[in-house]
């Protein structure tokens, strides 16, 4: 990771590393984080965020929809998704917003409902190496065992970490068996 980048953290900047959370807090707990990844680009006009005010207007929906609180109005997470960029990544990248909540809790329920907010920069080249991006090449798939989630289980519009397992179950059990990808069915 590069460490001369930056976090937006509740209102400020700090370092890349000094942005941390507790390993038993709620967010990391429970799986109750909430997030946005959107890409930067640069264009001829200078650097292009693509699509912020959807990004951020579907973690506003997450956030009320999981009845939690944002810490920013939409204009104030729009200025500081800017400024993160600005400070950070020259050239492309990614951008991921997180709000969590950081106490330490073994509760199934919220501590709160207003969420810390954390917004950093990543650069595929320098802090995303591997063999998944990008992809030159075309891809395996395969029919996962594992179905998707229902949305009579859980909200699975939101954007909130624990919704991931599901993905990260079937992607997983496709590396396995020697895929790239896996294919899930509905249930």
């Amino acid at each position: 990771m590069n460490s001369d980048s930056v976090v937006f953290l509740n209102g400020r900047f700090v370092k890349w590393y000094e942005a941390t959370v507790h390993i038993m807090c709620h967010g990391f707990g429970r799986g109750s984080a909430i997030f946005e990844v959107l890409g930067f680009h640069n264009t001829q006009k200078g650097r292009f965020i693509f699509r912020l005010d959807d990004h951020i207007n579907r973690l506003f929906d997450t956030a009320k929809l999981l009845d939690m609180e944002l810490p920013l109005s939409r204009k104030n997470l729009h200025d500081a998704v800017r400024e993160t960029v600005q400070k950070n990544t020259p050239g492309e990248g990614f951008i991921k917003i997180i709000g969590f909540f950081p106490q330490i809790s073994f509760e199934t329920t919220y501590p709160r409902k207003m969420l810390d907010l954390a917004i950093f920069t990543l650069s595929p080249e320098m802090d995303l190496p591997g063999p998944d991006l990008p992809l030159k090449e075309g891809v395996s798939v395969c029919i996962s065992k594992w179905t998707k989630l229902s949305p009579r289980m859980v909200p699975t519009e939101a954007k909130v970490a624990a919704n991931y397992l599901n993905g990260i179950m079937a992607r997983n059990d496709a590396k396995d068996q020697g895929f790239n990808f896996a294919i899930m069915c509905d249930d």
